[in-house]
């Protein structure tokens, strides 16, 4: 979830954020497209010439993973809301940020974020040295997806499937994130490091 605007009313593409700082909770509003699931629905077959049943079917066939379509647009954010609900009951890994409460998908309350989180380098870099599960740019690679409390970092988006799948192959690494790791440094001792390894194995 790209979040596009600040303050107290963040837009992402599946949801709206309302932040309430005086009780210390997040409301994730689930967008509900239902005009242009409709379209999608109805109208967009019959612009297609020959192929109208078949786009038809494929509109109540693709999933709501599936950008565009009918179920997208009238169900991703429901969706995204309530596997992040379950998957943080279930799991309660530290590197989630609490979700407290979904209505059915319809709205989720979470803890809000303290400290933002912010890095020298872009945040896709260091995620993918830690884990290569943490391979989605779209969910890690925005700082606004993450924040610090008590200089430990939290997922605050993980209604993707993506974010779910790293937390748990490497929930524990991506724990390890620093801030102020520098990716221009990193680049310098690699060579290095790859030069050190080579000799031990010829060893």
């Amino acid at each position: 979830m790209e979040l596009r605007q600040r303050r107290f009313l963040k837009q992402g593409h599946t949801r709206f954020v309302v932040l309430i700082p005086c009780l210390g909770i997040a409301i994730k509003i689930a967008k509900i497209n239902f005009f242009k699931g409709l379209h999608r629905l109805f109208i967009e077959p019959w612009e297609i010439k020959g192929h109208v049943w078949y786009w038809f079917k494929c509109q109540l066939i693709w999933n709501s993973l599936y950008g565009d379509c009918f179920r997208h647009h009238l169900f991703r954010g429901i969706n995204a809301n309530w596997q992040e609900f379950w998957f943080y009951l279930r799991t309660r890994h530290r590197l989630l940020q609490p979700t407290y409460f979904s209505f059915l998908g319809l709205f989720n309350i979470q803890k809000i974020a303290s400290a933002p989180l912010i890095t020298k380098n872009r945040p896709y870099f260091q995620f993918y040295y830690l884990s290569p599960k943490a391979n989605g740019e779209h969910n890690f690679d925005s700082p606004e997806n993450f924040c610090l409390e008590y200089n430990h970092l939290k997922i605050l988006d993980y209604g993707d499937i993506d974010v779910r799948e790293a937390v748990l192959a490497d929930g524990d690494k991506l724990s390890d994130f620093d801030p102020d790791w520098d990716y221009e440094e990193y680049k310098k001792r690699r060579p290095e490091q790859s030069s050190a390894s080579r000799q031990a194995q010829d060893a």
